[in-house]
This record gives C-alpha cells, structure tokens and sequence, in this order.
C-alpha cells in the first residue's frame, strides 16, 4: 500500500499490487469499464466451460489478491469480489470474463 499526504488528505493507493493481478490474467485489458461489475453478476450459466486445475488455481489466487485490495483501498470492488470468491473451487469461463471487468 502505498499512502500519500496531499493538502492534508492521506490518498491510498495500491497501484503496483493492481498491476500484479493484471499482468497475471495474463491477456491485455483493453477498455476500462466504468463499474466493476454489470447487471448478470450474479447469473450463472452452468454450461460455461469449467476450467482445467491450472487455471482455476489462477483464478483462486487472482480474486484473493483482489480480496486483500477490495479491503484495503478499492471498497467498490467488495460486491464483485465478494461474489467471485463464492466461484473459486469451481470457476467457469463466465466468470473468467466477470474478473477480467472488474480488472
């Protein structure tokens, strides 16, 4: 965490540790979303691919690195995370595609 003394104002931030998550997806971002999440959060399509133990444990360490920033210093990522750790033993495509929003 990186704290910041502006006119009297403490600014958190957690820049390079958001840098480490994206660059462990692994695929370029190439749009910022305006929120973290849409209004199909919390739909789950159980014909989604399912991923191989590889990927999910990428998935499982992604979220819990996003967990430790949604505490921290990012507090409008807590209902996306929140429902993407509710995924982690058995993440699907869909919600490959969820944490790549809220990225």
């Amino acid at each position: 965490m990186d704290f910041e003394l502006i006119e009297g104002k403490v600014h958190i931030s957690m820049e390079e540790y958001l840098k480490e998550c994206v660059e462990a997806y692994g695929k370029v971002i190439s749009s910022a979303a305006t929120t973290p999440a849409n209004k199909g959060l919390f739909e789950i399509d159980e014909k989604s691919i399912v991923f191989d133990d590889r990927r999910s444990k990428l998935f499982h360490h992604i979220v819990q690195k996003l967990l430790h920033v949604c505490k921290r210093a990012r507090l409008d990522l807590q209902v996306s995370i929140a429902f993407l750790c509710t995924r982690v033993k058995s993440p699907h495509l869909q919600d490959w595609v969820k944490l790549k929003r809220v990225l």
